[in-house]
């Protein structure tokens, strides 16, 4: 890795670099700053608004010529601090992660900071404002990427971060480390962070599985699939509750519409399954493109819904749409999504992440409930209501 040193904050005024603008470019550059201090009342309020008008100015062409044809944050950044170097103001810019919260693949996130002649003023590349937030890790400076090669490969870093709160594990951990060494090198805590993270997630859907147990076998709310609502539930921890029910919805009425469609055709099963899988996965395709048109980044992660899936879905809504009818259908439909809603609610409890990575042995205890559950043999919730009727006519 090919990084550099963070400087101090008592590091004296840098020295301006040429900016590297002629031609057309410098044009754009002196009628953009014209501009722009037009507008501004002092030279931090021109930072500011020079930030914003780089970032929203789409169409306007002195931008498109200064960005290129793909322009992205590391260009951005450049073309701002080249810019405030033409007019005499030192720059820096600044690469950093998030550590707010825990990921498998960190993305490199980029800043401005402005010497205003005694110290260095960060600048938020996307709003203008002077501040960052204080999760913001910053890692080096400069232009350069996080890793380089000199003999030509092509290299690929992943960073991966975690959010260690747990001051008391790790003091057990430590201890345990001498006492019970093997046991200590053989838990989840011991493997690397991207596959801690990836259990994380995984340890949750027995949680979600017992769940949906309570819901059809106590509670009796039919489902299309058995632990598809465990399932969809997982991609809402992605998309937000209320965006990713409208993407499902979208996306399964949409299905239907095909499936309805392939209806005339007389298709057997197989074939019939494999046209509405295609055809889920074009939708899945065109919905993430015209959200990211549409500047919805939720809707990208439409593609985290599992397409087999909701391709399975969609062919028993429509068997239980002809057999049953609409109504029926639909009320099994908001079912699914009632117990992919709940599921969601129970696995965004971060107690619950937290209690079942730290403690993965509690699954043995949640896997005896569903055994006990799995024996019951009583009337379901919704079925008191179905036969309290019958109670009613005994009871006269």
């Amino acid at each position: 890795l090919d990084l550099d040193e963070l400087p101090g904050e008592e590091e004296v005024r840098p020295e301006l670099e040429n900016p590297g603008f002629e031609g057309s470019y410098l044009e754009a550059v002196e009628a953009l700053v014209a501009e722009i201090r037009a507008r501004s009342t002092d030279n931090l309020d021109l930072v500011r608004l020079l930030i914003q008008h780089i970032d929203q100015a789409k169409n306007d062409d002195r931008v498109r010529l200064l960005l290129g044809k793909r322009p992205s944050s590391a260009i951005r950044a450049d073309v701002i601090s080249r810019i405030l170097a033409h007019l005499g103001t030192p720059t820096r810019i600044v690469n950093g992660i998030s550590l707010r919260e825990s990921t498998a693949n960190s993305e490199i996130l980029r800043w401005i900071e402005v010497w205003d002649g005694e110290s260095w003023r960060p600048y938020h590349l996307e709003t203008g404002e002077q501040g960052i937030p204080e999760y913001y890790f910053p890692w080096w400076y400069g232009t350069s990427k996080l890793s380089t090669s000199d003999s030509g490969l092509i290299i690929s870093a992943n960073i991966s971060s975690e959010v260690r709160q747990e001051d008391a594990i790790e003091t057990a951990l430590a201890g345990l480390e001498k006492s019970a060494p093997t046991l200590l090198e053989f838990s989840l805590f011991s493997l690397p962070i991207q596959t801690q993270m990836v259990y994380r997630v995984l340890l949750l859907i027995p949680i979600g599985a017992f769940l949906v147990v309570i819901l059809r076998n106590v509670i009796g709310l039919k489902t299309f699939g058995t632990f598809m609502p465990v399932l969809v539930s997982l991609a809402f921890r992605e998309t937000d509750l209320v965006m990713g029910i409208l993407l499902f919805s979208l996306l399964l009425a949409l299905g239907l519409a095909v499936r309805f469609y392939l209806e005339h055709l007389k298709l057997l099963l197989v074939p019939r399954l494999a046209c509405v899988l295609i055809v889920v996965v074009l939708l899945m395709a065109s919905l993430s493109v015209v959200a990211y048109h549409l500047g919805i980044t939720v809707g990208l992660s439409v593609a985290l819904f599992p397409m087999v899936i909701i391709t399975m879905t969609i062919e028993r809504m429509s068997i239980a749409w002809d057999e049953l009818g609409p109504e029926a259908a639909i009320k099994q439909a908001v079912s699914t999504l009632l117990a992919a809603a709940a599921t969601y609610g129970t696995i965004r409890i971060t107690h619950v992440e937290h209690i079942v990575f730290v403690f993965p042995e509690l699954l043995l205890v949640v896997l005896a409930l569903t055994l006990l559950l799995g024996r019951y043999k009583g009337y379901r919730l919704f079925e008191l209501f179905r036969f309290k009727a019958l109670a009613n006519a005994e009871a006269n």
